[in-house]
């Protein structure tokens, strides 16, 4: 048998190849189009949840004319936050000041609450403070749709604060997917603590109501909801103060005493809201809005306060560890020299009341929009504060001796 070589042609390899890749990219196309055909059959993929959330919020970012910062809910009580404040605290550039465990006030890129502007649907919002920074605690996320916090002017924006707006905006009834739509949500909370302090209540609750309807072929949409916080608080206290005082004749310092308080008490908060909305036309729309929230803090403080005499000659001292003074016989002390154990009564109650409303009528036609905006915003607060100091053992006088084994 006779084998023929043939020469390879540097032409040929090119053409081989080309007509290789174009038979290839065929083959991958057809693939293409296959998945492609199986894909038209999904009819349509709907995001819920925490997931629709963080999108919406993206979304908002994206198409935002300026330095904006958003947090969205798919459905009114979708934000699982006490409050909007703990809300914000998760957004960048915000921190919270927190009053007894409750985040309140916030600060946008490290300026104060004072120069925070507060907003509820584009109108301007009174803080039961008493002064500009707005207490965030009075708003429960679970009646909140979604909060824009604006860190550069906007001319769109009423006044604008200098440190950033929040804007804080309600559900439109209108926007709702159905027609009718009901939620109810409840969470729980234990603080096994609780057990360990007098007249503290260990279990606290989260509920929520919100019902929305549209009629008259999406024309009519109104809105109704409520929110409970009830958060029992349980607090134990134990401070050793400073070891500052030097015993005369050697190395050992000991500490000007200590503090033990205990703390209960409960945290209420009730919000409402209320919406409606009337588009008979598509050139006239009507809306209005009220928003209503009372929150009421009590604390209970209760417990001992002991101080030395840093002053005072001390005799048949006792010592733990050769370190720490455990008892001894006070004498000779000064004017100055205090000396006692002490009760303490401290009990709180805060109790701040926001009641928010307003309505618009807007017209538009081609280019040319009227709308007519009357809005009101109040608030309250009262505070009382009562402390109570008993002292079970008066000041020492000069020359007099205080019993042995006094806990120092």
């Amino acid at each position: 048998t006779e084998m023929k070589n043939f020469n390879v042609k540097p032409l040929g390899v090119v053409i081989s190849g080309l007509v290789m890749a174009a038979g290839t990219q065929s083959a991958l196309a057809q693939e293409a189009n296959k998945k492609s055909t199986d894909a038209d059959q999904v009819e349509e993929v709907v995001v819920t949840g925490f997931a629709a959330s963080i999108a919406t919020a993206i979304d908002i970012k994206r198409n935002a004319d300026t330095v904006v910062e958003a947090i969205s809910a798919e459905d009114i009580g979708g934000l699982p936050d006490k409050s909007i404040a703990d809300s914000l605290s998760r957004l960048p550039g915000i921190t919270v000041t927190r009053k007894g465990g409750q985040a309140g006030t916030i600060q946008i890129r490290g300026m104060g609450e004072g120069y925070v502007f507060s907003t509820m649907n584009g109108r301007e919002q009174v803080s039961p403070s008493g002064a500009r920074a707005m207490e965030f605690s009075q708003f429960p996320s679970e009646l909140i749709n979604s909060v824009e916090v604006y860190k550069s002017p906007k001319a769109s924006l009423i006044e604008g604060g200098v440190a950033g707006t929040v804007e804080l905006k309600t559900v439109n009834p209108l926007d709702i997917k159905e027609d009718l739509k009901f939620t109810v949500g409840l969470r729980g909370t234990y603080n096994d603590q609780a057990s360990d302090l007098y007249d503290a209540e260990p279990v606290g609750h989260r509920i929520s109501f919100s019902y929305q309807q549209k009629l008259l072929d999406d024309t009519l949409g109104f809105s109704l909801g409520y929110a409970q916080l009830k958060e029992p608080k349980s607090q134990l206290q134990f401070e050793m103060f400073d070891y500052d005082f030097p015993i005369p004749g050697t190395d050992t310092w000991t500490s000007r005493g200590f503090k033990a308080v205990q703390d209960s008490g409960e945290s209420k908060r009730d919000g409402y809201i209320a919406a409606i909305q009337f588009n008979p036309t598509d050139e006239l729309k009507f809306e209005a809005d009220a928003f209503y929230s009372k929150f009421r803090t009590q604390s209970n403080g209760r417990g001992i306060w002991a101080d030395s005499i840093q002053s005072a000659e001390r005799s048949a001292v006792t010592y733990y560890n050769n370190f720490v003074e455990t008892g001894a016989n006070i004498s000779n002390a000064t004017a100055n020299g205090t000396f006692g154990v002490r009760t303490i009564i401290d009990n709180r109650d805060n109790t701040s009341k926001l009641l928010s409303g307003g309505a618009k009528v807007e017209w538009v036609h081609d280019d040319l929009s009227v709308s007519l905006d009357v809005s009101h915003s109040d608030a309250s607060g009262f505070e009382l504060n009562g402390n109570g100091i008993a002292n079970q053992f008066k000041s020492v006088p000069v020359s007099a001796s205080a019993p042995s084994g006094l806990l120092i």
